[in-house]
């Protein structure tokens, strides 16, 4: 019972990736997250575009959300979640269907359909396989991948912003 929980519990984890940055901007305007601000607390935001480039704007409210307020936001795509959880529900599918068809042995020679180890590890690794992958590529798109982007605190942050017309350009930078 304690391993089943174990194996649910890695298989619904997904897969999350760090990422220090300079600045906590969007990186494209499709882009959909939730942010930390700097006092504790959690928005749900959405990449805008602005005359001044793209920026944060919560989803509850519509007010812009000043990147130096983050700490950090989290973005979650799920159809790279649904690629890797494939790779990787396949490759343990494979590698769980050779290794037990390979310790099943050779089926005996009076034996109706016999079948030596190597193929029944051919066999279990396509079916288990696929079985796996398949689990894999449900489970990864529920999940998604998270990836964090986080400010650095070695490197000041550096916000640029557009001057109106796109006649110019400035940049701030906090510490």
């Amino acid at each position: 019972m304690k391993a089943n929980a174990v194996v649910v519990s890695v298989l619904l984890s997904g897969c999350t990736t760090t990422h220090t940055v300079t600045t906590l901007h969007p990186r494209s305007a499709s882009d959909r997250a939730t942010g930390e601000l700097a006092d504790g607390g959690t928005i749900e935001m959405h990449a805008t575009q602005t005359p001044g480039g793209l920026r944060w704007q919560a989803d509850k409210t519509g007010v812009l959300v000043d990147s130096a307020a983050l700490e950090s936001y989290m973005t979650v795509n799920h159809g790279k979640g649904a690629l890797q959880g494939l790779g990787i529900g396949l490759c343990s599918g494979v590698a769980a269907g050779v290794v037990t068809g390979l310790a099943s042995g050779s089926d005996p020679p009076d034996t109706f359909l016999r079948l030596s180890a190597s193929d029944k590890a051919v066999i279990l690794g396509v079916v288990i396989g696929g079985i796996g992958g398949l689990a894999g590529l449900v489970l990864g798109a529920v999940s998604g991948t998270h990836e964090i982007h986080v400010g650095s605190a070695d490197v000041p942050r550096i916000s640029p912003t557009m001057l109106p017309g796109g006649a110019g350009a400035m940049a701030s930078w906090s510490f």
